[in-house]
């Protein structure tokens, strides 16, 4: 099986995050099987915006090659002619079974389409939400909660224009465009359940297709065995860790206030921060109190002997997160974490049980359950600590098995081949005169309601539109020769 991965990031080329990790486990592991060469398709850039460069890993042999550009893919683009011939040529060449994609930041939106033309089969996994907002984490101008799905379209244009400087009907625009792009995948996988709700609200027909919803695994697991050596640790000072990227929708502003509070009452606690701490925050911790060390970021190996000391993981972001790996880790090494009652954090944790959860509304609730902490008798911390040996999370081995699994499931269902669906693929290329530095985008049917959830646009509509425009624009004679040259393609990839 040939599967290519299709990420916005990679280790060691720029900041990363749990997306990050947890591919690098995966393709990792699938590369040690025999029949399975594993390629990654990564932007080289080291920021958000415009990418002129892409990288392709072949995990296997350890081998990268260069994929330039002559203009850029911007933050905004759907389609890029340039980027998207070049793309097809990988997956011909490599005889690319399956394009999994894990993100598409600094990628034109399209691609899971030229994926499609060239005969792969496409799993899409949404590890935030960014095919539901170009803001991916939901956070507005002023880094707050926006409250999807709680709005309107408009307040969704009014919030883009500030981030973006985007057109008005912009929303409404890119999530039609991401509605074809979802219906035609073979599979969506989402993180939790919470996560999976809020999808089926912006795109209503996801309900009906092959849906996977699985946590991201870890390799180690807290034990009843390991209870004794977290308990005789439980002393004072009150060891707090904040694991993970240290930033503002973190909740970096918010734990800084919690530092600045128990220094003022001169408290016996400490903070430990392990993670990537970004600025400015990297200028202001160091600073901040005694009581706070910062040990910079580490390796998941590392973590349980880091996280030895701890007692409780205190979590603040700000957005619904879609899992929160840092969650599975910190339970893993035996600590007691306390997070917002949002996304992952409310469906994974029981309150009182395994850990505690406070409402973003009411920071001071923070305080007060770390006040409980500080005054704690070793029976009760033992009775959370029984608790969190219970807790069922994935692990890298399920993982790796669903994967395989619904790999083979994927690959086993057969295309039926239609002309029609072959050309409308096809005309994604956007056959018309090329111009450098000009964007262009695939025309869009617009919806009667742009208030409402964008529904899939049904298939035979528009798919004898899509032909229609091809021949409008190429002629009988060359729709006839490009269908009949990709139906042959697609019968020898069958």
């Amino acid at each position: 099986m040939n599967l290519l991965f299709v990420i916005h990031n990679w280790v060691g080329y720029a900041p990363h995050g749990g997306t990050e990790v947890h591919a690098i486990t995966l393709v990792e592991a699938l590369a040690q099987t025999e029949n399975n060469q594993v390629y990654v398709l990564f932007p080289d850039t080291k920021t958000a915006s415009d990418c002129n460069n892409y990288i392709l890993f072949n995990i296997k042999n350890k081998t990268f090659k260069q994929i330039n550009l002559s203009y850029p893919v911007t933050s905004d683009c759907y389609s890029h002619q340039e980027f998207f011939a070049k793309f097809e040529f990988i997956l011909l060449q490599q005889n690319i079974d399956i394009v999994h994609i894990f993100h598409l930041i600094r990628f034109p939106l399209n691609t899971p389409l030229i994926a499609k033309k060239a005969g792969a089969k496409v799993i899409i996994s949404v590890f935030d939400y960014y095919l539901i907002c170009q803001q991916f984490n939901f956070l507005t101008e002023n880094k707050i909660f926006c409250n999807y799905p709680n709005i309107t379209i408009s307040t969704c244009d009014l919030c883009l224009k500030q981030n973006f400087n985007s057109q008005a009907g912009t929303q409404n625009t890119r999530r039609n465009t991401i509605s074809q792009i979802l219906y035609y995948a073979d599979a969506v996988h989402y993180l939790c359940h919470d996560q999976y709700n809020r999808f089926i609200i912006a795109y209503p027909y996801l309900q009906d297709k092959l849906n996977l919803i699985m946590g991201l695994g870890i390799g180690a697991f807290f034990t009843e065995q390991d209870i004794p050596n977290k308990l005789n640790n439980f002393a004072l000072p009150l060891k707090v860790a904040c694991v993970g990227n240290f930033d503002t929708n973190k909740g970096a502003e918010l734990i800084i206030q919690i530092i600045d509070y128990y220094q003022s009452t001169q408290q016996n606690i400490e903070f430990h921060i392990y993670g990537d701490v970004r600025y400015p925050y990297s200028d202001i911790l160091p600073s901040a109190n005694k009581n706070v060390k910062v040990h910079g970021q580490y390796t998941p190996e590392e973590l349980p002997n880091l996280l030895q000391q701890c007692h409780i993981a205190l979590f603040a972001s700000i957005w619904p997160e879609t899992f929160v790996l840092a969650l599975s880790e910190v339970w893993s090494c035996g600590l007691i974490p306390v997070a917002p009652n949002i996304g992952a954090f409310r469906e994974r944790i029981t309150h009182g049980k395994n850990g505690f959860l406070y409402e973003l509304t009411d920071y001071g609730s923070i305080i007060t359950i770390l006040d409980n902490f500080l005054k704690m008798t070793t029976e009760s911390f033992l009775n959370l600590l029984k608790q969190v040996s219970k807790v069922q999370y994935p692990s890298l081995e399920s993982n790796i098995n669903q994967y395989l699994a619904l790999y083979t499931h994927i690959q086993k269902a057969k295309y039926e081949l239609n002309t029609l669906e072959l050309l409308s693929r096809v005309i994604i290329e956007e056959h018309h005169i090329e111009t450098r530095h000009i964007e262009t985008y695939l025309e869009i049917q617009q919806l009667p309601d742009p208030q409402q959830p964008i529904p899939p646009i049904p298939e035979n509509k528009h798919l004898l539109y899509k032909a229609w425009q091809y021949y409008k624009q190429q002629g009988l004679l060359s729709t006839i020769k490009r269908s009949v040259n990709y139906t042959w393609q697609r019968i020898q990839k069958i």
